[in-house]
């Protein structure tokens, strides 16, 4: 059941993992559904049951491409959508629905360049854009929902885990920021 048609250096192993490839090439898949719904993109890993499950980009100029996910539903529901600007790219989600993601649609929005490690971090933006956030900790960043939070940097057991839409946050340690919200620019 796995790569059932083109692309070039594929590597898939469970079932289903790449099923609906059309032409992306040098990705691997591992796991029940891992990249299931992957069409043109290239350069990605997804390790884990429904590891990046719905990559699926459908405009020839968009796609998923050079991210990893690994861990069980990491990057489980992005998708870059239907619009030729929209782009998913140079992610790293490490643990069971880290950077879990959303479906673009037809929206000129990018996922571009975060960093989640943990269980469930950084797994709550959704639909929204994103650039640029390391979130590295159990929980850690697991609210933010919007692009206002971008470059924020979190390290720890459940720290910032209430940011929203707070920018250029930095938290390192347990629990660090755990109550702040929307508020810009704080260090702990």
């Amino acid at each position: 059941d796995a790569v059932t048609s083109a692309g070039n250096n594929n590597t898939a192993m469970g079932v289903n993992a790449l099923g609906a490839l059309t032409s992306g090439d040098e990705n691997v898949a591992i796991g029940d559904s891992a990249m299931l719904n992957a069409t043109t993109c290239t350069n990605n890993v997804a390790i884990g049951s429904g590891a990046a499950m719905n990559f699926a980009g459908s405009h020839a100029d968009n796609g998923e491409d050079n991210n990893i996910a690994i861990g069980q539903q990491a990057m489980r529901n992005v998708n870059s959508g239907d619009n030729g600007n929209a782009l998913v790219r140079g992610n790293i989600a490490i643990g069971k629905e880290s950077l879990m993601g959303g479906d673009f649609t037809g929206e000129d929005r990018n996922l571009d360049y975060n960093i989640a490690i943990g269980i469930s971090a950084l797994n709550s933006t959704g639909t929204s854009q994103h650039t640029g956030s390391i979130c590295i900790g159990a929980s850690a960043g697991t609210a933010i929902n919007s692009n206002d939070a971008s470059g924020t940097t979190i390290v720890g057991h459940q720290a910032g885990m209430a940011i929203t839409e707070g920018a250029r946050n930095t938290a390192i340690g347990h629990e660090a920021l755990k109550a702040v919200t929307t508020t810009d620019n704080n260090n702990a």
